[in-house]
Order: C-alpha cells, then sequence, then structure tokens
C-alpha cells in the first residue's frame, strides 16, 4: 500500500490506484493509513464528499495530517462545526499548525497546485495561513504518532 501512496502522490494515479485496490483485495483489512490514498485521489477531483469518507475511516487521533484532512475536507464542504472541531484537535497536536502548513502539505504534494488546493480548504476551515511570500523557513515537525 506504501508503493501505491507515493506513486499517487507522485501523479502516477492510475497505476498506483491499480495496486491499491489490488492491496485492498489481498488485505481487506489494511491499515488505516492507506486510506489516504483514495482521499487524496478523491480530494484532488474535488470529489470532497468522497474524499471525505475516506478520510472518516482513517481514525488517528493525535496524527496532525489526519486532523488537517478533516479540517480541510470539511472546510471545502462548508460544514463549520465539523471543521472547527477539527481545528482544534489540530491545534492539540499541532500547535501553530498554520504557520507551517505549506511546508507540511509539501511533504505530503508535491505539486504546487495540490498543495494550494489543500490549503484553500484549511482556510475555509478557519485556519490562519500566512501568504506563500510569509511563509516561515522549515522547522522540525512535532514526533508522528
Amino acid at each position: 500500500m506504501f508503493l501505491a501512496m507515493r506513486m499517487t502522490h507522485a501523479g502516477e494515479w492510475e497505476r498506483g490506484l491499480a495496486i491499491a485496490e489490488k492491496a485492498l483485495a489481498l488485505n481487506p483489512i489494511p491499515p488505516r493509513l492507506s486510506n489516504f490514498t483514495f482521499h487524496c485521489y478523491y480530494y484532488l477531483r474535488h470529489d470532497f464528499e468522497r474524499a471525505l469518507s475516506y478520510a472518516l475511516r482513517v481514525q488517528m487521533p493525535g496524527f496532525f495530517i489526519y486532523h488537517a484532512t478533516l479540517a480541510a475536507d470539511y472546510g471545502q464542504l462548508g460544514k463549520q462545526a465539523e471543521a472547527k472541531a477539527a481545528l482544534a484537535e489540530l491545534e492539540k497536536v499541532y500547535p501553530n499548525f498554520g504557520a507551517h502548513a505549506r511546508e507540511e502539505m509539501r511533504k505530503q504534494y508535491w505539486r504546487e497546485q495540490d498543495v494550494e488546493l489543500y490549503l484553500d480548504g484549511l482556510r475555509k476551515a478557519g485556519l490562519e495561513i500566512p501568504p506563500k511570500e510569509e511563509a516561515p523557513k522549515p522547522a522540525a515537525a512535532p514526533a508522528r504518532s
């Protein structure tokens, strides 16, 4: 599944999703993290409702990307109460995430337009993110659990 995730993030969507689907057929109870592969596919195609359905399957409290993903999905869908709740959880595990959102998303999405779409969802959720030219220099991220 990790190979599928890397391939899709590199833009090889068809091949990556085929590998992910094959992996799911072999192991119908995959690690929850594998749902991010499908989430990204639908999110980047602006199918935010379907993307959210995969994000909700991740269930990894304490993992900042999980909370940021939920916030972005809810933000894109205009579900402000849910977005605020996801941002509150995000703030607990990664204080001041907004200041580092751009650099963190660049680690997840390699194409600039993908990063910007993700940041758009976070802004719609209510997260303050500095403009590109004001973004701080890369800093160490908190330990991932």
